[in-house]
């Protein structure tokens, strides 16, 4: 009984939430990715999430109104032994197709393929595979049966399916890369992910690695003598080789019209932007603006592509004003957000890491802002980058991402005298009067929120583990063991205990101190707002047992 109160004012409180983020100027994105929601029920659980099942539709609905928009990972087909997203294809991953949503099979095999899976936060892929291998075979076998007999619902889904390739010729171009010799089969499985996809609703991911399908049907896009890396950064105390490939800075531009490299660069965004109408996260945007590349030739050392002017090999590709720098962004990216009318404030460019000089300018001419992850701030410093009141109203707050560690393992592991750093900033920025309990986990944790709220950037951005205060990191960075975190699937009682206990996001607590830290005249204006989010919060905290 307590619990189902507990639901009716959460329920009730959404309204009371979204005047506080209307009175913050606040839109609120909660980042969950692909694979990591949880099922709707254990009978047809295979062991991994999808965004377009019921499950998702279930988290989605709890926390609407908390959350204005969902930010998935690349939703692309990922490949053993690691299954990262951010190496995968730009089309479809099989693995979240709903298994009720497989055609042509039946409600036994589900449940046989289900039987055995065991409810876990963490996924096992190679079971997973198996399990759909078992489940789209199945359900290739039958359609290709139905349609040699005549059937008429096979027919006419054979007639949509070779429409289907016809207008995605980039999913054929992984097809016949991947899966030589069974082409149309995997573009049977691709078109049944797009018919569930359609109409879903979430900010999209676009990965930094083009696949290598791409490069093998477009050589001379790309160059044949260095690779994508990145420099030292917050994550890696030397250079590391991705090894990703390298678009030709020669082939992106023919005068006033694409060069090959461009046409295709043009082409993967232009379908980004139109299967993700909330959004897109573009991955390590500083790569687009000056990529850091390795050269296959150990003789040569790595540098930026595009500021190495006496390298011996990067030279001839060196840039010689800002707005050149912007040009790759400008024409291309910002022409194709433009021709599927996305605006800017659905765009998030993923700008962690090793910051080139020429950034923040491509930044501020493209008008898309900063994505500033207060993890990284250096607290002592009052103009640092990632200090969140030095924000500009078109950046993006970040708590966290899915490279991270929630910012409750954040502060727990942290050494004491860390802490005082961070409480001594916070309760400068939050006006807060300093007490020595301000260096404790939970006291910093309910800062770092207020902190989001008070900052003056509009949108603000956060992990779920850190949302719902769950345990666990979807990735670690030169840890092999990664991806593999998925969403508790007692999400919402785990989230109301985790909320009274201080881990959890609180929105009533944050909204209420970024009101107070914007100064006394907001303070004053929001007092009637910030006494019904107090009782509101001390009613929801008392359901809950």
């Amino acid at each position: 009984m307590a619990h189902d109160d507990s639901l009716h004012i959460w329920k009730r409180a959404k309204p009371l939430i979204r005047k506080g983020y209307q009175a913050l100027n606040k839109h609120l994105v909660l980042a969950v990715p692909a694979v990591s929601f949880p099922p709707a029920e254990k009978a047809a659980d295979v062991g991994i999430g999808s965004p377009y099942g019921q499950g998702a539709a279930e988290l989605k609905d709890f926390f609407s109104g908390v959350a204005d928009d969902f930010l998935l990972t690349p939703t692309g087909e990922t490949f053993a032994p690691e299954y990262s997203p951010y190496t995968s294809t730009l089309g479809y991953n099989p693995f979240l197709i709903p298994p009720e949503n497989i055609p042509f099979i039946t409600k036994k095999d589900i449940e046989e393929a289900c039987e055995d899976v065991t409810v876990s936060t963490q996924i096992n892929y190679h079971k997973v595979y198996e399990k759909y291998r078992s489940l789209l075979s199945k359900s290739c076998i039958s359609f290709s049966k139905k349609l040699e007999d005549g059937d008429k619902k096979a027919a006419a889904l054979d007639k949509k399916l070779r429409k289907f390739a016809k207008d995605h010729p980039y999913i054929a171009t992984d097809a016949s890369f991947y899966h030589k010799g069974f082409e149309y089969f995997y573009m049977f499985v691709q078109f049944v992910v797009w018919q569930i996809a359609e109409g879903t609703d979430f900010i999209g991911d676009i990965p930094v690695k083009i696949p290598s399908s791409y490069v093998n049907a477009f050589p001379d896009a790309f160059l044949t003598e260095v690779t994508l890396g990145v420099p030292p950064d917050m994550f890696v105390d030397k250079p590391e080789n991705w090894g990703f490939p390298v678009l030709n800075p020669q082939k992106m531009f023919d005068g006033d019209k694409l060069g090959v490299a461009g046409k295709l660069y043009f082409d993967i965004f232009d379908n980004a932007f139109k299967n993700n109408r909330s959004g897109l996260r573009i991955d390590h945007f500083i790569g687009v603006v000056n990529p850091f590349v390795i050269p296959l030739d150990n003789r040569y050392e790595a540098g930026r592509l595009y500021s190495s002017e006496n390298h011996p090999l990067l030279a001839k590709y060196a840039k010689h004003s800002l707005d050149e720098f912007a040009e790759v962004a400008e024409r291309i990216i910002s022409a194709a957000a433009q021709k599927n009318d996305i605006s800017n404030d659905k765009i998030y460019a993923e700008d962690i890491g090793t910051r080139p000089p020429q950034l923040d300018y491509v930044l501020q001419k493209l008008g898309w802002g900063r994505m500033l992850v207060s993890q990284f701030v250096e607290p002592e410093n009052p103009y640092h980058i990632y200090r969140l009141k030095n924000a500009l109203p078109n950046d993006i707050a970040v708590l966290d991402t899915h490279d991270m560690e929630s910012v409750q393992d954040f502060f727990e592991k942290m050494p004491e005298y860390e802490r005082a750093k961070h409480a001594n900033q916070l309760q400068q920025d939050l006006r807060f009067n300093y007490a020595p309990d301000l260096v404790q986990p939970q006291s910093l944790i309910r800062m770092k929120w207020a902190e989001l709220m008070m900052s003056p950037a509009r949108r603000v951005m956060t992990f779920f583990t850190s949302f719902t205060g769950q345990e666990g990191r979807f990735n670690e960075p030169r840890n092999n063991v990664k991806w593999l975190l998925r969403c508790r699937s007692d999400y919402k009682q785990a989230y109301f205990r985790n909320l009274k206990a201080g881990r959890a996001y609180n929105p009533f607590d944050a909204i209420c101190l970024g009101l107070w830290a914007r100064g006394d005249d907001c303070f004053n204006a929001n007092k009637d707002l910030i006494s019904a989010l107090r009782q509101t919060e001390k009613d929801l905290l008392d359901s809950i047992k």
